[in-house]
């Protein structure tokens, strides 16, 4: 009886999840072998392939396609790009991916900075933020800070005459990031909390 239960619950914690990986055991989050793993990314928002992406890496790449019913064409190259462990706080580690989505069959490019842990025995998803271009500035003792190039509409693409530079605080009693602060370039503005 006292297993059905465990099961049941943890069944349903793994359910309620807001983002997780592949139903994947994980008590130590160096065992991660995100080199070959299936990651689910969450969907975008910008109208481009909507309902998210599920990557399955081999040796750190992976090959999606724009078209579903050719899932072989080749049309996009995933490329794993940043893959370390960090603390996030002392009794917490964390494992910290960048990937470099590159379109093979077209232009365009998208970045993203994913940064997985170990919640109730399974891989989870603690973060995921996603733009062309973004790339990780620093990530350590819970915080998290982003560049993310940005265009006007005269800019060529080779030169973004901008940049934002984002920065998220580990909240180790919510077990997620919050936004803090975020700067154009000319200092940054702080984001009031949220509590």
């Amino acid at each position: 009886m006292l297993g059905t239960i465990r099961r049941v619950l943890m069944a349903v914690g793994i359910a309620l999840l807001p983002c997780f990986l592949h139903a994947q055991a994980c008590d130590e989050i160096r065992t991660f072998d995100s080199r070959n793993a299936t990651i689910d990314l969450s969907p975008r928002d910008d109208g481009s392939r909507q309902d998210g992406e599920s990557l399955t890496l081999q040796n750190g790449s992976a090959f999606l396609s724009d078209n579903p019913s050719s899932p072989n064409s080749h049309d996009w190259q995933v490329e794993i790009l940043v893959d370390r462990v960090t603390h996030l706080q002392p009794s917490m580690e964390a494992h910290v991916v960048v990937l470099e989505e590159t379109h093979l069959s077209g232009t365009g490019a998208r970045d993203y900075v994913l940064v997985f842990g170990c919640r109730h025995g399974s891989l989870a998803r603690l973060f995921q933020f996603s733009s062309e271009g973004v790339s990780l500035k620093h990530l350590d003792g819970g915080m998290l800070e982003l560049y993310e190039p940005l265009w006007k509409r005269s800019d060529p693409h080779c030169c973004p005459s901008r940049h934002l530079t984002l920065r998220y605080r580990w909240d180790a009693g919510a077990r997620q990031f919050d936004q803090v602060a975020r700067s154009a370039g000319n200092g940054f503005e702080t984001i009031p909390d949220k509590r």
